[in-house]
């Protein structure tokens, strides 16, 4: 698989037991600040290997992590709803539900 998009649910699924085990682990034996479950999909979002991974990162207060959140700049309120629309759509389109 290229990504965790990718994924059919049932494997998703498996994943995303594995990334409460292993974050509940990172958290009792650490005991960080935060932390943070990302996986990435495309160069825009910093894949480098393409394949299916999640990062499980345990955060400190002033640890060396940049933000990947908030945005630097704020986006067009109007741009945004129009954005959340249209995933709005295709969801229903794709499930029925929202």
């Amino acid at each position: 698989m290229p990504h965790y998009w990718a994924l059919d649910e049932s494997l998703a699924s498996v994943l995303a037991v594995a990334c409460l085990r292993v974050g509940r682990a990172i958290q009792e034996a650490l005991h960080p600040s935060g932390v943070n479950l990302i996986t990435s999909q495309g160069r825009a979002a910093e894949q480098t290997v393409m394949h299916v991974h999640l990062h499980v990162l345990p955060r400190w207060e002033e640890d060396p992590v940049e933000p990947i959140w908030p945005p630097k700049r704020l986006s067009d309120p109007e741009a945004l709803a129009r954005t959340a629309n249209g995933v709005r759509q295709t969801m229903r389109a794709q499930s029925g539900r929202v």
